[in-house]
């Protein structure tokens, strides 16, 4: 099927016409493209999209190839429309259906569903098509075969691409056989150059009559569309004489960093590419690492010849000759800086990895050496990363005591965001580190706090949209019945878009009891994680030793965390700040031999099994403070002062009924 737009001049610009004979003229032509539809056996429809100021637009779909021209010529004299010399050329569908809009806008044509039916169009493009997840682009110019070659060899594509060109122009024994005999597979992680390696060797097919259209469809396979099979069926209805790009990443079954695909969507696909073999020429597209969605596509294509077609790895002299080339294309002179990350001889790069490595250093160049006047102005890496975080939780979270991990981490993550952004302005986005955590420490040491503040500082800065902390333990996350945790799990994820999901002593999930409902929680967190990692954080927190047997017990649920961040027990000095700061924030104040009274408590303390850290010091105040009524209450009215009134005294602090005598105690330390 070829689609293409007619455009020419009138030989004479008409005359303006009334409304009702420009209705009259209208239906004329509306009757002309039927009469020719039908004559032409109902494989070619012509339509007017516009007449205006002498200019004819008009647009064709034809299930033939042959004779456009004469075709095009024919229709317009049928139609009484004198012009001069007509030029035609391929558009793609959703400019077709632009046309097709302004026609029933002009009344040239009636309705342009109808139309859309009449060549299977419909599902993909019309009133009731629903989402269709493809791409269309129309082969740009006619290339010689050698500069083809040349194109290719700046691929660093000699191996693969560059024979195949010279079996593509060596043409057919018998030229008039239509069909193809191999279908494609182009592995690379760059869409760059999977983009240029695709429409070098289509580039190549249409110039040796091996594909008719220059247009050709990208077809991108995601497992949350409806019926993926079927739509992939609509598209390829749409190519014949044509080509369909198919791009796939990893089967359900691998572990790995894309959205997954099905086995069956994959036996779907191979079905309807085999369906379709003789008409459309398939190019398929996968990442360099997935070996496994190779060998189904191999599996299910049975008797379809694939021609792999990858990228060349170059070492030293050849990858340095190929920056020396690119250099050369910019009219710049390469210098030591250029070659600096490319010393070693026995790494292997990639044309991606050195045009990045080209971008950079031309890119340096030009501020400095070509434009100089421009060589005072920072980077945006450097004035991104020397932005100071944004929002007043970041300084609250800075305030707190202690938590010198927590507060790097929180850095670091930020920071980390912010290159991610720069790296895919730069086209060197990788598969990005997963932003879930892990948060292991003792009763009281701020988890939950710092939890709460991340998620608003995250906020803040742009990383998350909505920064609410929702917390969630096992009753939220495990059902009673076969059935319920799955979808349990999946509600609260959901509840938990664009926020942070706080899952407290998360080892209770499991606990000893392998097999039960806790596993298919664990199960279905770890496809939520992986789902939802750009949209939301989840944070797993619990006592150090149990977290730790907690992730090893699950490998898939920790290679999915990618932070770990240790919250310690607070020192006796740090507790004592803790008191002093709860103190400030009830405007009380501590008076003279509080701190030389409580700092050695303090320690013995932080010996027992089961101590707070600073929820023990929020308990040590409250009941002080009760004391401290009491000593008040049993002296004159008369003789208390508002200064008396807002102290603590040494005396008000007694730890005899806070600590649990007799328990054993524990080591000091975050560890232990």
């Amino acid at each position: 099927m070829v689609i293409f737009q007619i455009e020419s001049e009138l030989t004479e610009k008409p005359e303006p016409l009334v409304s009702r004979e420009q209705s009259v003229y209208a239906a004329s032509l509306q009757a002309a493209s039927e009469a020719f539809f039908h004559a032409q056996k109902r494989q070619a429809y012509i339509f007017i999209s516009n007449l205006s100021d002498g200019k004819l637009t008009a647009a064709a779909i034809s299930k033939r190839h042959e004779c456009l021209d004469t075709v095009a010529q024919e229709f317009l004299t049928q139609a009484g429309i004198r012009h001069k010399e007509i030029v035609i050329k391929e558009i793609t569908i959703k400019m077709l259906q632009s046309l097709l809009r302004m026609g029933v806008r002009n009344r040239f044509i009636e309705d342009d569903d109808t139309i859309l039916e009449r060549f299977s169009l419909a599902g993909l493009m019309g009133r009731f098509a629903r989402g269709v997840d493809f791409e269309e682009a129309i082969l740009s110019c006619d290339w010689s075969q050698e500069e083809l070659m040349k194109k290719a060899e700046g691929l660093l594509a000699r191996g693969t691409l560059v024979p195949e060109i010279k079996r593509i122009y060596a043409g057919a024994k018998t030229p008039s056989v239509l069909g193809h005999p191999v279908h494609y597979l182009i592995q690379t992680d760059s869409a760059d150059v999977r983009d240029e390696m695709a429409e070098i060797l289509l580039s190549s097919l249409h110039a040796s009559g091996r594909i008719r259209n220059r247009r050709f469809c990208t077809f991108v396979f995601d497992e949350t569309s409806d019926a993926p099979g079927k739509q992939y069926e609509l598209v390829c209805e749409t190519c014949f004489g044509g080509a369909v790009m198919v791009c796939l990443s990893a089967l359900d079954e691998e572990e790995g960093d894309y959205a997954c695909v099905s086995v069956d969507t994959v036996s779907h696909l191979c079905r309807v590419m085999r369906e379709y073999c003789n008409d459309v020429l398939t190019v398929f597209c996968l990442p360099r690492s997935q070996e496994k969605m190779k060998d189904k596509l191999i599996e299910c294509l049975e008797d379809v010849t694939l021609v792999m077609l990858n990228e060349e790895t170059v070492f030293g002299e050849k990858a340095r000759e190929y920056l020396r080339g690119l250099a050369g294309r910019y009219h710049v002179r390469p210098d030591s800086a250029l070659y600096k990350n490319v010393q070693d001889e026995s790494k292997g790069y990639l044309a991606a990895d050195l045009n990045r490595e080209f971008n950079l250093w031309l890119g340096r160049q030009l501020k400095t050496q070509v434009y100089p006047q421009y060589s005072d102005f920072e980077t945006a890496y450097k004035s991104a990363s020397s932005k100071q975080p944004k929002g007043s939780a970041y300084n609250t979270l800075m305030g707190l005591i202690g938590l010198q991990e927590a507060k790097e981490m929180i850095v670091q993550a930020l920071n980390y965001s912010k290159a991610q952004k720069l790296f895919r302005n730069r086209g060197m986005a990788s598969a990005p580190l997963p932003m879930h955590m892990v948060f292991t420490g003792h009763p009281g040491t701020a988890k939950t706090t710092v939890a709460r503040l991340f998620a608003r500082i995250m906020k803040d800065n742009g990383v998350l949209k909505t920064g609410n902390l929702l917390e969630a333990g096992r009753a939220d996350l495990v059902g009673k019945y076969v059935g319920w945790t799955a979808q349990m799990v999946r509600d609260k994820f959901k509840a938990a878009s664009g926020s942070v999901l706080f899952i407290d002593e998360a080892y209770s999930l499991v606990d000893e009891r392998d097999g039960m409902y806790g596993d298919e929680a664990i199960n279905t967190i770890v496809q939520e994680m992986e789902n939802r990692r750009d949209d939301m954080v989840v944070i797993f927190a619990g006592y150090p030793d149990k977290m730790d047997a907690f992730l090893n017990k699950n490998p898939g649920l920790r290679s999915r965390i990618g932070f770990h961040v240790s919250f310690p027990d607070y020192s006796h000095a740090e507790l004592y700040e803790i008191l002093h700061a709860i103190a400030s924030e009830a405007h009380m104040t501590l008076n003279v031999g509080v701190k030389e009274k409580l700092l050695p408590l303090f320690e013995s303390a932080r010996k027992e099994r089961d101590f707070g850290n600073g929820r023990f010091v929020r308990n040590l105040f409250d009941k002080a403070r009760l004391r401290q009524a009491n000593r008040i209450l049993a002296r004159d009215a008369d003789s208390v002062s508002n200064e008396d009134v807002i102290a603590l005294c040494a005396e008000d602090f007694d730890l005899s009924g806070e600590l649990p005598m007799g328990q054993p105690q524990r080591a000091i330390g975050f560890g232990a």
